[in-house]
């Protein structure tokens, strides 16, 4: 099912039909600043299992989430050190995964083996944004790739690709696709582990 919104002002009753189908336990694909991604609600287990067979990920891997506000960050991670605090504030919403310890809020289905953290996104994109603060818990995310491993950036080519398989696509337009730029922040002191779209020096 392809669901067509304005990337730029996102019609209200559209994304209520979207957040209705994530309440729901839905699996879909939304735009995000970097790429297109599956995205699912936390606190649908099963949801959270489909996301990890439609790309044939081990469990044990890592996904991130995608949160609308810093008090969402805040809820979601177990504690932002006050220098993490100052980047995140510069970098976001922007196209960066922060690496913190996860809070007792998120399910253990995404902690596997003694795992203790979680990738954090807030994007800068409305429509995530606006999803994220109407379910008013985070999105779990990873991006979307074709059966070759490349990005995706027609969301009509994800639906006819994946739409059997999907509950929903929703059609923000193209996107330009670059994967986000990924820095550790559980230890001393921040490492980069991956240089993405967002230039880390501008941040630390």
């Amino acid at each position: 099912m392809l669901i067509r919104v304005d990337p730029e002002a996102p019609e209200h009753w559209v994304l209520h039909r979207v957040v209705s189908m994530l309440r729901d336990g839905a699996v879909g694909v939304i735009p995000t600043d970097t790429v297109y991604a599956l995205a699912v609600s936390i606190t649908h287990k099963d949801a959270i299992r489909r996301i990890y067979q439609l790309k044939e990920l081990d469990e044990k891997k890592p996904l991130s989430i995608i949160v609308s506000d810093f008090a969402q960050a805040a809820r979601y991670t177990n504690g932002i050190p006050n220098h993490a605090f100052k980047a995140l504030k510069r970098a976001l919403p922007g196209p960066y995964t922060f690496i913190f310890g996860a809070s007792k809020e998120i399910p253990k289905l995404m902690l596997r083996d003694n795992r203790r953290t979680i990738g954090l996104r807030m994007p800068d994109h409305p429509i995530p944004l606006a999803l994220a603060a109407a379910l008013d818990e985070p999105l779990l995310v990873t991006s979307f790739r074709s059966a070759g491993d490349a990005y995706v950036d027609d969301p009509v080519e994800i639906e006819e690709s994946m739409g059997k398989r999907l509950d929903f696509v929703t059609d923000g337009g193209p996107i330009a696709p670059e994967p986000s730029t990924v820095i550790d922040f559980t230890g001393a002191e921040p490492v980069v582990l991956r240089e993405g779209k967002g230039d880390p020096w501008a941040v630390l």
